[in-house]
């Protein structure tokens, strides 16, 4: 991921990536959105500019809305990933992220909520990983992860 500081500092270069933004865009009459034309390559629209491959959707946001602080990811409250309306943008943490997909039906789990909370209860009992894994019809990794909080952080 591009570092926040070189993307923070291409608003020096506004006057050149704003025509560029606005020139791969059609906006949508019905939805407001500024929709990217462009082939999507990766997740989400993305353009080279002053030496570096940024989401479009996080240069919009630094462009016409603010700088962006360290651990900061760039939310669509439209959740069209092709949107780069800054009106559409809003700078958040990654577990404000996670929870507008959970909120928007975008996050799919095999688990739910209570069934992370008991692994790790489990977990803490010396339970093993892979009959929990077995149990709950996940991987040993997924279970590791859960039991780390490298994944269900918010929980």
């Amino acid at each position: 991921m591009i570092a926040v500081s070189w993307l923070n500092s291409l608003t020096f270069y506004r006057d050149d990536i704003v025509p560029l933004l606005l020139s791969k865009v059609e906006k949508n009459i019905d939805t407001d959105c500024w929709e990217w034309l462009e082939d999507i390559k990766a997740r989400y629209p993305a353009v080279w500019t002053h030496g570096g491959m940024v989401n479009a959707h996080r240069l919009a946001f630094v462009m016409f809305n603010r700088k962006l602080a360290p651990g900061e990811v760039v939310r669509h409250i439209c959740d069209n990933r092709r949107c780069i309306n800054p009106l559409h943008l809003l700078a958040g943490s990654q577990a404000d992220n996670v929870k507008d997909m959970v909120k928007r039906g975008r996050l799919v789990s095999k688990l739910a909520p209570e069934q992370v909370k008991e692994i790790r209860q489990q977990r803490a009992r010396k339970e093993p990983a892979l009959a929990l894994a077995t149990r709950f019809g996940v991987s040993a990794s997924t279970i590791y992860n859960i039991e780390h909080r490298k994944s269900w952080k918010h929980l």
